[in-house]
Order: structure tokens, then sequence, then C-alpha cells
């Protein structure tokens, strides 16, 4: 079965650098999952009065007010069907800050009406973002956020992205190292970064039969509106 992120790269995963084609490979039907560890240098951005709603995410697993630097991480990554019968790819991101855990949790799935990725934020699924998936010229992969959407009613509304906050993620292979090195950032257009995470971590792969899959790796709740 070809992953979903296979499905949105179409020929050009073959061009990401082979340890990112093993993580970006992971599907329902490998009984496998993915455990990468390492630390983040920098975590940062955010105005002092966006803090009240940052703090607000931390119950939805989104956001989190702490900042700083050599912040061990974590991220697990789990493959199954969602109820829906969608390939689902779940994201779970454990920064251990000094006084708490923070989770930043995300479940990715193929849109086939957009022939790309939506990434439903949080552990409810709450508001879904289109994700557009290129490869740099060094094999590594890069993700955009270009549209962010809800549901009121039977009616789909995009929010305007001067309200968003606009993600980028690049990632790459560092052969040098033997680790892969991540650089996020969130922005919005009149407040400038709200959140940035840079660093490093190396990725182990464990046997994941689906039946052991871990309660935290399924959203509280499920939205199939794309």
């Amino acid at each position: 079965m070809s992953s979903i992120y296979e499905k949105a790269l179409g020929v050009d995963f073959q061009r990401l650098h082979p340890k990112l084609q093993e993580k970006f490979r992971l599907s329902s039907d490998e009984d496998r999952a993915l455990i990468c560890t390492g630390t983040m240098e920098e975590i940062s951005g955010g105005r002092w009065f966006m803090r009240p709603f940052i703090k607000y995410g931390i119950k939805e697993n989104i956001t989190f007010p702490e900042r700083g630097t050599g912040i061990p991480f974590k991220l697990e990554k789990y493959a199954y069907k969602d109820p829906y019968g969608r390939e689902t790819v779940a994201w779970i991101r454990t920064f251990h800050f000094k006084n708490a855990d923070r989770r930043f949790d995300a479940t990715m799935v193929y849109s086939e009406k957009t022939r790309g990725i939506i990434d439903y934020l949080g552990n409810r699924q709450a508001s879904p973002v289109g994700i557009d998936i290129t490869v740099s010229e060094a094999g590594g992969i890069k993700m955009k956020s270009t549209y962010q959407f809800f549901h009121l009613g039977g009616k789909r509304i995009t929010i305007p992205s001067r309200l968003i906050g606009q993600a980028t993620v690049n990632e790459e292979f560092d052969e040098k190292n033997d680790w892969f090195s991540i650089d996020v950032s969130v922005k919005n257009v009149m407040f400038g970064t709200i959140f940035r995470y840079k660093g490093n971590f190396r990725m182990e792969v464990v046997p994941m039969p689906p039946g052991q899959l871990p309660g935290y790796a399924f959203p509280q709740k499920y939205d199939a509106r794309e």
C-alpha cells in the first residue's frame, strides 16, 4: 500500500533521501511505528499578548506557552485506518520542558478531493489545514500550509489568511551526523512568528501490530469532512 505521502508526491517521492523515504513511507499495513528522539535547539515565538490564546491550546494538544533551548523531544508516528476507512498517520510530538511535558498532536489523511494532505491539528480534529508537499534539491521534504477551514452547519468556511498561522516545515537528513534536522515555523501576517522549533533527532523503527497502538495515537473526536 502506498502511504499518504507517496500519493501526494507521486513520482517525486523517489527524489527524497532514502532515510526520508523510510520515514514517510509508513502505512497501516506495515505493522510498524516510528519513534524519533532528539533535541530541539530552540523553541521560540509568540508575543506577550498572544500567550492567553497559546495557553488555551494546551488542552487541545496544539500549542503551549513554554519556550527555551536544548529541549528533549520525542516524535511518535503511527499509521492506521480511521473509522471512515481513511489511511491516517498520527504525529504525536512531546516536548520535555523542565517543569512540564507538552504535546503537539496531529492526524494527517490524503484527500482524494484536493489530491493532497489534510492535517487535522490537535486531539479533536477541530480545524483542518491543507498541506502542500514538495521535495527540495537536497532530497529534503518541505511542507507548507495552504488554507484552513471549519464547518458551520453544512457549510465549509475558509478562514482568511490574515487570521491564521501559516506553517512551514523543512526536514532533511544530515548524513555527516546521521540524524534528521527539522525546522518548523508558524507565522501570521499581522503578528509575526507565533511558534518555531528547530533541532535534530534520530529514528527507530519498532514493531507495532494495529491492536497494540497506544490510545493517545487516536484523536478524541473524528471529523470526516474535508
